[in-house]
């Protein structure tokens, strides 16, 4: 009997017990690689706004290259995560526009965050000036 015979007559052919999850439920052999299971994008929205106060916390401002990867920790067992906050910095900025009223709403907060640090841009900009001119020459006055 071939396969488009067991069809018609209701046989499962041998795809059917991967399509039915019964393949899921198995352990992995040894060391056969596991893929973690793909995160919501709520879940990766929360880990890159983490990663954005962190980042914060730590410069002071949120002025990110755009290929800046931020470590963070991300369960209690202390498992580390790469996040690409630059591109995500970068594409928040460029989309706000389209964003759910509570992300927008999210970023405002970080945004007074970093607008409450007053003075950090203009603070990186006589940093840069005095690196250019010299930290005499840079002061005006």
């Amino acid at each position: 009997m071939d396969h488009r015979a067991a069809r018609r007559l209701g046989a499962a052919g041998p795809s059917a017990a991967v399509f039915a999850g019964d393949d899921r439920s198995r352990t992995p052999a040894e060391g056969e690689t596991v893929v973690p299971a793909r995160r919501s994008q709520d879940e990766r929205w929360a880990v890159n706004l983490a990663a954005a106060r962190q980042f914060h916390g730590r410069e002071g401002h949120l002025i990110v290259p755009r290929k800046h990867v931020e470590t963070i920790t991300v369960d209690a067992d202390g498992g580390q995560e790469a996040v690409k906050l630059g591109a995500f910095v970068d594409n928040s900025r460029r989309r706000a526009s389209k964003l759910s009223n509570q992300r927008r709403a999210a970023l405002d907060e970080l945004s007074a965050l970093v607008a409450g640090d007053t003075g950090a841009i203009a603070r990186l900009a006589a940093d840069a000036i005095s690196c250019v001119l010299g930290p005499d020459e840079s002061r005006v006055g």
